[in-house]
């Protein structure tokens, strides 16, 4: 990627991520807003530098991450067995957390730009 990439992503998008409040999570601000930096220089075709994973060494504390795929609106609809794996990964491991919530600020972000 070059620093021009971002110039095919609609500002839409980026100005959605920026001033998403991420209500969803009860992390500290720190948090909020390095997830938010990682997701901004992830649509600059930047990526999340590698020194930023120190930063997340806080849990992601989003307890109803499933639900905001359940009562969510998708194009192809709600599986409930693809709602109940992602369950069972949330219990097991934290980490899923963090790339459901992430899917799911994308795809508002993506809806932000219609």
């Amino acid at each position: 990627h070059t620093i021009f990439a971002h110039y095919d992503v609609p500002f839409s998008q980026f100005d959605f991520i920026a001033g998403y409040p991420m209500r969803e999570l009860q992390n500290s601000d720190d948090f909020k807003a390095t997830l938010r930096a990682c997701l901004i220089a992830g649509l600059m075709g930047k990526g999340c530098p590698h020194y930023v994973g120190e930063a997340f060494q806080e849990p992601i504390r989003c307890p109803h991450v499933v639900d905001l795929y359940k009562y969510g609106r998708f194009d192809d609809g709600v599986d409930p067995a693809v709602i109940d794996a992602m369950q069972e990964n949330v219990e097991s491991d934290n980490s899923y957390v963090l790339q459901y919530y992430i899917s799911r600020v994308m795809y508002l972000s993506r809806q932000a730009r219609k």
